[in-house]
């Protein structure tokens, strides 16, 4: 089933998919703002639309750029994470520092999960790790992680989307500090998937996280 691409002249990437047999038509936009349906003809873009879809681009785009602004700022409290390598968004010396406020600043998500190292289902919230890496700008596909005791674990990036890692800050509604594999820990959702239930998946597991480059 062929799909046809026709480039509109709007702003930030906007373009139109028209599908021909089914005779109508949907916009994606390179930013991620959602699009308008068209007409059968698929260029029956009047005014009214034009404009919507204009803005609908510019908070998109805004949105993002504030997102940015606000968890690059310098960090206030002491620095838990530190990002190096290829990333387009730093706060000082080529390196993206993150205290515990800009972390929660992104939001943050939950996973309940057993684990190798604790007893029972344990509830993790934390940051989703692909959150941090849009907040970072990052350009690559693999991270070197490192652990406050000198740990090294390589993860790839993918594995941030496929499996909705998170970077846990606590467990069971109690704050993770270095003594309980804290202040962050990698977390993965083992009992959704059985292939994450061995020991090569348990290695990217890194607890006590203090670095990540990203190559």
């Amino acid at each position: 089933m062929k799909l046809k691409w026709l480039k509109a002249m709007l702003p930030l990437g906007i373009a139109l998919l028209v599908h021909p047999q089914l005779g109508a038509a949907d916009t994606y936009d390179a930013t991620g703002a959602h699009g308008l349906v068209l007409s059968a003809s698929g260029l029956a873009l009047d005014s009214k639309q034009l404009g919507v879809a204009r803005r609908e681009a510019r908070d998109e785009a805004r949105a993002h750029l504030q997102l940015a602004q606000q968890t690059l700022a310098k960090p206030s409290g002491r620095v838990l994470l530190t990002i190096s390598g290829a990333i387009d968004n730093t706060n000082g010396d080529g390196k993206a520092a993150f205290d515990r406020e800009m972390l929660l600043k992104l939001g943050t998500s939950t996973i309940r999960t057993s684990t190798s190292w604790t007893d029972g289902v344990s509830v993790f919230e934390g940051v989703l790790a692909t959150d941090v890496m849009r907040a970072v700008g990052s350009q690559g596909s693999t991270v070197i992680a490192t652990a406050l005791n000198d740990y090294v674990v390589e993860i790839p990036v993918e594995d941030f989307e496929k499996y909705g890692v998170i970077l846990a800050l606590s467990m069971d509604g109690k704050e993770l500090t270095a003594r309980n594999k804290g202040p962050i820990w990698a977390i993965y959702p083992r009992d959704d998937f059985p292939e994450l239930r061995n020991r090569a998946s348990d290695k990217r597991w890194i607890w006590q996280l203090v670095t990540m480059e990203i190559r």
